[in-house]
């Protein structure tokens, strides 16, 4: 007999229509009982509930981004900052370390004398970046240097220009300029316009060859100038500084003088240097005649005496200065010395006849003829108390006392 197949199932399985309604009753029923338990669990404890919430909606939460500035308006802004803003702001993100640069790094101040000069020079050798931002660099600030010595060999680059545009040179009592130190009158004239020097010491090269306007501070009383070659316009700077100089140091080249610039030279040291203590005229070249004879008598104020090879004769010792104290020659082996009119000025000093106290001999030749009448005259200044010193030529590296 053929069934249905439900029937057939029912007949099988008679409970299980009722129980499947039994389990559907029992899942509704555990879900309306966690409902209610999480009702009632937070109606008992609603503060520790609310702040659970909350927490959660923290974190969930998304934090709108932080507004940005353009890179121009930033920089335009930091450029009207004070440097010590500028410090401030640099630090505050890369962004704004960037925009700093410009402005921080445009103008800089080295001073040795604070704690951070060589970070700050490090940071200029080590960062080639950073060295195309700056405009404007002080080496040292005012009155803080004393004395500024500068020795150029580079024929390229014009320092002097900015080392006279630095505010440090204001409070400098010493300068020394060697090498190719000076390019142009203007440099020379700079020199001159320093409101506290008292001492200048040049290499004075030779296309140097005008000046316009000389305007020294009476504090200046000691000019030293290296030529190598005749400096005509020494005449001017004899008229304009020469009545306050009290030590002038010439070394006159390597070119002879001829008759007339000589008595054009000595004219001017007698008229402008009356005032002229120490005094020192040499040159690499070797006159013919002797032309300085005659300075003894021209400026009588002379304490100090140096003459270079030639430019003397035994009618020096008849000009030389009451107040001479120190007499110091150069000699060559080529070149007649008048020692005997020499010896008889060191026994003057032994009769009292003479203030002459030290005598020095720079020789070229040592090894090329007879010393002996040197040596003899050595012990005649050490019978008569006089200062004697014997030096080869070739060996000196400094013609001038400090």
């Amino acid at each position: 007999m053929n069934l249905p197949r439900r029937t057939v199932s029912r007949m099988m399985f008679p409970f299980q229509d009722r129980d499947w309604s039994l389990y559907c009753i029992r899942d509704a029923l555990l879900l309306v009982l966690s409902i209610a338990t999480l009702l009632v669990q937070g109606w008992l404890d609603w503060p520790m509930f609310t702040r659970r919430i909350l927490l959660v909606g923290s974190i969930v939460r998304i934090t709108p981004p932080k507004p940005r500035l353009n890179f121009d308006v930033l920089d335009c802004i930091l450029r009207e900052l004070p440097t010590q803003d500028l410090y401030a702001a640099a630090l505050v993100c890369r962004q704004w370390a960037w925009a700093t640069q410009t402005p921080l790094y445009s103008s800089l101040s080295l001073d040795t004398t604070l704690n951070n000069a060589p970070l700050l020079a490090r940071t200029m050798t080590t960062c080639p970046h950073l060295r195309l931002l700056v405009r404007s660099l002080t080496l040292l600030p005012e009155n803080t240097i004393r004395e500024f010595n500068v020795r150029q060999t580079a024929y390229e680059e014009d320092f002097a220009t900015f080392i006279f545009q630095s505010p440090f040179l204001r409070s400098v009592r010493r300068f020394d300029g060697r090498g190719v130190f000076l390019r142009k009158s203007e440099h020379l004239e700079s020199c001159f316009m320093l409101p506290q020097i008292r001492d200048i010491s040049l290499y004075v090269p030779h296309h140097i060859y005008d000046i316009h306007a000389i305007s020294a501070p009476p504090t200046l009383t000691r000019l030293s100038l290296i030529l190598y070659q005749y400096f005509p316009p020494i005449l001017r700077l004899l008229s304009e500084v020469g009545c306050q100089v009290e030590r002038l140091d010439l070394d006159m080249g390597d070119r002879i003088m001829g008759e007339d610039e000589t008595d054009e030279l000595l004219r001017a040291l007698e008229k402008y240097a009356y005032r002229l203590r120490h005094l020192t005229i040499r040159g690499l070249a070797i006159p013919e005649t002797p032309y300085f004879d005659s300075i003894g008598r021209r400026i009588p104020s002379l304490e100090y005496l140096h003459l270079g090879i030639g430019a003397f004769g035994s009618t020096l010792f008849d000009n030389l200065p009451l107040n001479l104290r120190t007499l110091r020659l150069e000699g060559d082996y080529r070149v007649d010395f008048p020692l005997d009119e020499l010896e008889d000025l060191i026994l003057g000093v032994g009769r009292g006849e003479s203030q002459c106290r030290s005598i020095a001999i720079f020789f070229i030749g040592f090894h090329l003829c007879d010393m002996s009448s040197y040596t003899d005259l050595a012990e005649v200044c050490d019978r008569c108390g006089v200062d004697f010193q014997l030096q080869d030529w070739l060996k000196v590296s400094q013609w001038w006392d400090d």
